[in-house]
């Protein structure tokens, strides 16, 4: 007897264990009779259903895992009898399922039903095990459309390599013949019209690298209004007629250095924002301010020093931003939104991060938002500017050897060189500009390279020119690799972002002659 009952204390205490486990489980647990109707489920079931035990007790599963589509739910209703009945027959199986629960929000389930046997073996109707994998197909589906974006990114900027390389041809044999021209004559307005357009191309080459993430960083000096203004148009055509924009000049501002391309791309983000918030009509004001930095504020934004900064804001009359979403704001793809891609805030923040900046959000729900693009104010003031035009040519004596594995384009260059008085090299590659200076270091005083070329790219001719010719200058020149992408592995350059004008070339190149003397010697010594 006592024995007896021991073997039914442990039964019991078996059972309460079974039980606590799977009342915790994370996973549904569904028990349906052999009329399909629902008998038992776990608390799990509860949350995934977003409803309570007694709303969905003695009802088929359908009526609370179900698509919202009444077609998608005739479906589902035909292939759950079939495989209820498979259930029955003793077949077990595995599948996904999408689902809409009572509290309206669409999941996806991975079941794995089998038959449900009573002690005596005999089927009396079928146990679920459902998973929510919603979560983790958003992250898969996150994680296709960053790999598409990043093929497409591929794409753009092999395509904005190529492009540039044909504008910069373009733009200096235009460039160069505009010289032999009178203003008045047809044929310099001719020639004119053709920079111009070239100068649109650019633009488009910029938005494909910023596409592929290999956009060529160009800071200058500029005055945030002026850029704000010529903004203005493609922001109203954004927003539409309904929505009123207006931009609060003020007299004075202090100089950033930004890059102009860049600032245009977080304007029409925002402006993009704020036409999806405001439901139809209202208004999206822009300002740009001065403002300092103080440790408090610093803290607030992240990511900041304390100091003097130029605030470029832009106030909605939208909807606000809820709480909850505030705190993902910045993150890649996440969105609100039934169309996007989520990219457009961590674009702004980025760039903003870029330029030593940093990005703040004030909102409230059914009272609009305000975002706040904090942009550094730079040590150069606008009178230091002035004083130091560039000039259209800077001539010289040197010899300038130049590595290009693009034909028209090197020969763009020897002629540009060679008419503002320099002695020319050539080379098609790193590897044949090796051997040109092996032969010839002495005489050259500075290697003008492109950075992507087969055989040996830019990259490694500076490092191989590091080690055996440590004197002599060099310059990279590319239209799809920035300055940050080369000053990124440690390396301090000079560097000129293609299509560039024969003027901007001469020029910087010109600076870089300048800070080295005919006279120093270009070769490593001690290998001699």
């Amino acid at each position: 007897g006592g024995r007896l009952q021991g073997l039914k204390e442990i039964v019991g205490d078996t059972e309460a264990t079974f039980r606590n486990v799977v009342e915790s489980l994370q996973e549904v647990v569904m028990c349906c009779d052999a009329d399909g109707y629902i008998i038992y489920g776990n608390p799990a079931t509860e949350r995934v259903a977003g409803a309570s035990w007694e709303n969905f007790a003695g009802k088929r599963i359908y009526e609370f895992f179900h698509p919202a589509d009444p077609k998608k739910l005739n479906e589902l209703k035909n292939r759950q009898h079939k495989r209820y009945a498979e259930r029955l027959g003793g077949e077990s199986e595995s599948y996904e399922l999408e689902v809409e629960g009572k509290d309206g929000e669409t999941r996806w389930l991975s079941v794995s039903a089998s038959p449900l046997r009573d002690p005596d073996g005999e089927i009396v109707g079928s146990i679920g095990v459902c998973t929510d994998t919603s979560e983790r197909r958003e992250l898969q589906q996150q994680l296709h459309w960053s790999q598409k974006m990043e093929a497409v990114g591929r794409l753009a900027g092999g395509v904005a390599h190529d492009f540039n390389n044909l504008l910069t041809v373009i733009r200096g044999y235009a460039h160069m013949m505009l010289k032999d021209f009178d203003h008045k004559q047809l044929h310099y307005r001719r020639l004119q019209a053709i920079c111009e357009a070239s100068d649109s191309a650019c633009h488009l080459t910029q938005q494909l690298l910023t596409l592929s993430k290999r956009a060529v960083f160009q800071p200058k000096i500029v005055d945030l209004r002026e850029v704000v203004e010529d903004s203005l148009g493609l922001i109203e055509g954004l927003v539409g007629s309904d929505i009123e924009v207006e931009f609060e000049r003020l007299e004075a501002l202090p100089s950033v250095e930004v890059d102009e391309n860049q600032i245009q791309q977080i304007l029409l983000n925002l402006a993009i924002n704020a036409r999806d918030a405001i439901q139809k009509s209202g208004r999206v004001s822009i300002s740009a301010s001065p403002q300092y930095v103080n440790k408090s504020l610093a803290t607030r934004i992240g990511g900041v020093s304390q100091g003097e900064y130029v605030v470029l804001r832009l106030k909605d009359t939208g909807s606000g931003i809820p709480a909850d979403v505030m705190e993902h704001l910045f993150e890649p793809f996440f969105t609100t939104k039934s169309h996007g891609t989520g990219l457009g805030l961590s674009t702004v923040y980025g760039i903003a991060r870029n330029h030593a900046g940093g990005v703040f959000v004030d909102s409230e729900v059914g009272k609009g938002t305000t975002i706040s693009v904090y942009l550094p104010v730079t040590e150069i003031t606008e009178v230091e500017l002035e004083s130091s035009p560039l000039p259209f040519s800077a001539s010289g004596r040197e010899t300038i050897l130049i590595v290009e594995d693009e034909k028209e384009v090197r020969l763009l260059l020897v002629e540009i060189f060679q008419e503002a008085g320099y002695r020319v090299a050539e080379a098609g590659d790193g590897l044949e500009a090796l051997g040109c200076l092996k032969r010839e270091a002495d005489d050259i005083n500075l290697v003008l390279s492109d950075v992507s070329m087969p055989n040996l790219d830019g990259i490694g001719l500076l490092e191989a020119m590091r080690q055996d010719f440590p004197n002599l200058p060099i310059m990279l020149m590319s239209g799809c690799v920035s300055e940050g992408d080369v000053s990124g592995k440690g390396m301090t350059l000079d560097f000129i972002a293609k299509p560039f004008s024969p003027p901007e070339l001469l020029e910087k190149v010109r600076k870089k002659l300048d800070h080295f003397p005919l006279s120093q010697p270009k070769r490593k010594r001690a290998n001699q």
